[in-house]
């Protein structure tokens, strides 16, 4: 998932249905049901991720894996959110157990 924060922490529009209907599910995922969370945000703020890190945990709590940490695309970061974003990346495609594309287009938040 990628789940950019709005204003203070919250979920944009066009994720809100979403986040709706996964927070009330209660029906768990089926077993070996794995995930990774790309948070995109602004570090200044207090509720820094709180979207992503509320799918993360609502996930969890379903019975779902993270196959990663969280990754944090920070809009406040000295190289932007693509230091985040290239980051958690690096820690994708070994998780995935694949080897990383040749080329990778130039990805701009």
């Amino acid at each position: 998932f990628f789940i950019a924060t709005c204003g203070q922490g919250a979920m944009p529009q066009n994720g809100k249905q979403f986040f709706s209907e996964l927070f009330a599910r209660t029906e768990p995922f089926s077993e070996g049901t794995r995930f990774m969370v790309m948070g995109l945000g602004d570090s200044s703020y207090y509720f820094f991720l709180k979207a992503a890190k509320d799918v993360e945990g609502q996930m969890i709590r379903l019975g779902a894996t993270p196959m990663i940490p969280v990754g944090e695309g920070d809009d406040s970061a000295e190289e932007g959110m693509e230091e985040g974003l290239h980051s958690w990346l690096d820690q994708v495609w070994p998780a995935l157990e694949v080897s990383p594309p040749a080329e990778v287009p130039h990805i701009k938040p």
